[in-house]
């Protein structure tokens, strides 16, 4: 029961980490954000941020046990672009554009050579 813990840990922190940080960057677009100092913003920015790590180490420590590097590069870049298109639809509400569907794709297609080492 320990290790499904663990997996549940290992799928849900990244989720969670960057939807820390796109309400980050919500934060800074509201209205009153606009009239505050420099010092607030940077507190907000800073408090974000310290929570975004608060939830993103423990997740790398347990995670370097059972995945390597590339494979925790990889799920960190999956769960960035899901954030995204989630954000875009439903708190920017914006069309996510072409480029970065074809930058993820890219990116996708060089952590799987990255992975699988297809040249030698």
């Amino acid at each position: 029961m320990k290790k499904f813990y663990t997996y549940l840990f290992i799928i849900v922190s990244p989720i969670i980490s960057a939807f820390v940080a796109l309400a980050a960057a919500f934060m800074q677009t509201l209205p009153f954000m606009k009239e505050s100092t420099y010092l607030y913003k940077l507190l907000t920015s800073e408090f974000w941020a310290t929570l975004n790590i608060l939830i993103y180490v423990p997740y790398l420590r347990l995670a370097n046990e059972f995945l390597n590097p590339a494979q925790l590069l990889l799920y960190g870049y999956f769960t960035s672009f899901a954030s995204q298109l989630v954000s875009n639809k439903y708190v920017f509400i914006s069309p996510t554009s072409y480029d970065d569907y074809v930058a993820m794709f890219i990116m996708f297609c060089a952590m799987g050579v990255s992975v699988y080492k297809i040249f030698d």
